[in-house]
């Protein structure tokens, strides 16, 4: 005889815990800092000086992100893929396109147009757009020109 499914998912398999712990850390220590307009501020414009976060070597220092910093990339790393914003470069040598992936393996990504030569000025405009999304999921709007 076989073992027949069950229809309802645990919490487990929910990955509940995971989930109710994301929540809080995001609502008590990530909208805060993207909610103030000075912390916001200090926030983009490091990501903007350094969108990369590169290791040191001989010659250059590490440039290791601020605590904000690193908190945000962290939760905005973890967001579902599904609708996440990536860069794509069609060329190796060509441009860099932001595109919209998919939901699943194998479906198709959705390009939106922006196109840059520059990787640095692609990957912190898909940063400050993560960032509106993000303020958007809790019910905050935030414009590009405040981003």
């Amino acid at each position: 005889m076989k073992k027949q499914k069950s229809l309802k998912k645990t919490a487990l398999q929910d990955n509940f815990a995971f989930v109710a712990i994301d929540e809080y850390n995001t609502k008590t220590q990530i909208i805060p800092l993207l909610l103030d307009k000075n912390t916001r501020k200090k926030i983009l414009d490091e990501h903007k000086n350094n969108p990369f976060g590169m290791s040191g070597d001989k010659e250059h220092p590490t440039k290791v992100y601020s605590a904000e910093l690193a908190r945000i990339i962290d939760k905005l790393r973890v967001q579902p893929t599904n609708g996440k914003l990536a860069l794509y470069q069609p060329n190796c040598n060509g441009p860099f396109h932001i595109v919209e992936l998919p939901g699943k393996r194998g479906e198709k990504i959705r390009e939106l147009g922006m196109i840059f030569e520059d990787r640095a000025k692609a990957e912190h405009v898909i940063f400050k757009k993560r960032i509106i999304n993000l303020l958007a999921q809790y019910g905050f709007e935030l414009a590009e020109t405040e981003c």
